[in-house]
Order: structure tokens, then sequence, then C-alpha cells
């Protein structure tokens, strides 16, 4: 009798659906705060930035604080070139579109300036240490009191960000004075700002909505159901500046049946296991740079998310397909016949 038993539940065999249809479909709209520069009014100081030759100067300003302030010794052809430096402490992507903003005054004393040139360069993240100027001015103002502020307002300098990743940003003078006793050139900067709109995109990861184990026979004994193919998993990221991401997977018990642990020891308990050491990455688009596929594992009482893929920081926009995902799971012994199913959630982050 025990041996027809089994066999109609051989007929009735355990068979393991694993239902998508509830899984994670992320889509991160991203936008970026606008202001980039830290202290960008040299409110109360020139806390952020670095200068170098240059001064702070509390009694002059276009705003409701301070400025920066470059200026030569007074006496005959004295010269001075300084300036104030700040490393950008946000990633700027090469799609963004940047807007530059300032304020800036001038004055030559006693005689005009042979040389008061004023600009705003950046160093690019492939070349740190080489500056490119991004605007500049080179007017001689007519010696006497200093010039009204004025400057550029939301000018697009978005031409000049043309690569991914961190950015430095100066404010330099070049001061040169002409011949003749009291002479003297000075130049000032104040609220300079840099504006950064990311272009809108999204962060998405796809899974299939269903995939099913082989069926299994009911044992006395524990047994492992392996090799079951998750189906391709999908993940796609078109957000500015390639912040980086990582997929993982969480589980919860099945259900049909007496119910069955999807994270218990694996010798006693029902163990569900992600196995990778088959699995790739196909690249639609963007580049396999910065990816790392995880490691299999089997979730567990300590481990309750499993790692798919991450991308580092600066890397992952594009589209990609990881495969060959194949799921495991430890059947405990006398697990009754029936129909179980269980979610899998694929959380992008």
């Amino acid at each position: 009798m025990q041996k027809k038993t089994i066999k109609l539940l051989i007929v009735l065999s355990l068979v393991f659906f694993i239902n998508y249809g509830f899984i994670y479909f992320c889509s991160v709209q991203f936008v970026r705060a606008a202001e980039f520069l830290s202290n960008p009014s040299f409110t109360g100081g020139t806390t952020s930035w670095a200068l170098t030759v240059a001064t702070y100067d509390p009694a002059y300003y276009s705003d409701s604080a301070g400025s920066v302030l470059l200026q030569t010794d007074s006496g005959a052809n004295k010269t001075a070139s300084g300036s104030a430096e700040q490393t950008i402490g946000s990633s700027i992507s090469s799609t963004d579109t940047v807007s530059l903003s300032l304020q800036w005054s001038k004055q030559c004393v006693s005689k005009d300036c042979l040389t008061n040139t004023i600009q705003i360069d950046i160093a690019k993240p492939s070349a740190p240490s080489t500056w490119v100027t991004i605007w500049s001015d080179t007017s001689i103002p007519a010696f006497g009191n200093a010039t009204s502020w004025t400057g550029p307002s939301s000018s697009d300098v978005s031409s000049y960000f043309d690569e991914t990743g961190t950015y430095k940003i100066r404010a330099y003078a070049d001061l040169e004075n002409p011949s003749g006793a009291n002479v003297q050139s000075l130049a000032w900067f104040d609220v300079l700002a840099l504006d950064v709109v990311a272009v809108s995109g999204s962060l998405d990861v796809i899974a299939p909505t269903t995939a099913s184990f082989a069926g299994s026979s009911f044992s006395f004994s524990g047994q492992d159901n392996t090799g079951n193919a998750l189906g391709t998993l999908n993940v796609s990221d078109d957000r500015g500046g390639s912040p980086g991401w990582s997929i993982d997977a969480t589980g919860v018990d099945w259900t049909g049946g007496s119910g069955m642990d999807y994270n218990g020891d694996g010798s006693v308990t029902g163990q569900l296991g992600i196995d990778m050491s088959a699995s790739s990455v196909s690249v639609n688009s963007g580049s396999a740079t910065g990816l790392s596929l995880g490691s299999s594992d089997s979730f567990s009482s300590s481990v309750s998310i499993i790692n798919i893929i991450t991308a580092s920081s600066g890397n992952g926009t594009g589209d990609y397909d990881i495969i060959d995902i194949d799921l495991d799971q430890f059947i405990p012994a006398n697990q009754g016949a029936s129909t179980y199913t269980m979610t899998l959630t694929f959380t992008a982050s």
C-alpha cells in the first residue's frame, strides 16, 4: 500500500513554480540639485575655496556678504595673478546642461591698467592639473572708482563639460600695472554659481513574469532540485552622471501544500539558492566596465538578500541582460505533494 501511495504521489509529483508576477519594477526618476558649488557667494568667508594670492574682502560685494579680491601692490609695472579654487563635490555628466553665473568688478588706480584679465577655468576629470577657460573678460576699465558689479547670468557652458566625473573650478585673475607712481590694479569675484541640470532618466530592472522548477517526486529523504533557469534579467540605466547601481534579490516562503521554507538550513528545512556560476552579462548598449556579477548563494537565517549584479560609481549607463541564472531548492524529507509557489523580488538601488 505504501508503494502504491508513492506511485500515486509521483503522478501528483511535487511541482514547483516560481511566480514573478510581483517582481519589483524599479523606475527611479533622477533629478539633481541645481547648484553644484559650495559657498558660491563667499558668505562670511571663503569656506570650501582654496585661495592662491587672492584674499577675502569683507567690505566690498555684490550681494550681502564678502567677495574674493586679487590686487597688485602699488607701484609701476607690478603684477599679480591668483585664484580661488574648488573641487566640485558632485559628479557632472557629459550629458548634463551646465550654466555659469557670476558677478565681477574691476578697478585701475591712477592710470589705466596694462592687464586686467579675469576668467573662470575648469579642470576635467581626465586632466585635473590642466585648466581650461570657460569664460573670460579682458576689458580694461578707465582708471578711477571700481566698476559696477556685472557678469554673465546662466551662460551655457555645457560644451566644456564633455566628460563624466569630478571637475575642479577656479576664478582666476591676471593683473599688471602701468608705469607711474601710485598705480594699482584690482579685480573682485562674487556670486559664482554653477547650475547643473541632469537629463531625466530612470533605473529599471525587468524579470520574467513566471518561471518553473522541474517536477520532483515525493521522497522520505531530503532532495535537491537544481538547474532551474530563471530566464533573462534586464537592467537599464539612462540617468545622467552614472551614479552606479545594485540589483538584489529577496524572497518569501513557498505557499501551497504544507508550505516550505525558502531560507532554511538546506539539510532539514527548505532552502532556495541562486546559482550564478554560469551567469554572464550581455551588453545591449553601454559598457561592461565596472559591472560585477554576484556570487552564488542561498537564502538562510543570516542571508536575506542576494546580490545579482553591481555597477560601480561612474559606470552602468546602458542596457544589459543578465543570462544563465539558475535556481536551486532543497526539499525537506517527507514534503507533501502539491503545487508550491513563491515570489522573488528584484530591487534596483
